[in-house]
């Protein structure tokens, strides 16, 4: 899978056998990402002074 990471969709459902077949088909030396956690709910930001 080249370009642009698309992981939402899986943050809502776990990855199929199915689906982990069909990535190493296409790109065998790719590696696993896991997802752990939700997004947070405020954003923390950092101020210069």
């Amino acid at each position: 899978m080249k370009g642009k990471p698309i992981w939402k969709p899986l943050a809502l459902r776990p990855a199929t056998k199915i689906d982990l077949q069909n990535w190493f088909a296409r790109c065998p030396g790719i590696n696993i990402g896991i997802i752990t956690g939700t997004e947070p709910k405020t954003k923390i930001t950092h101020s210069s002074k």
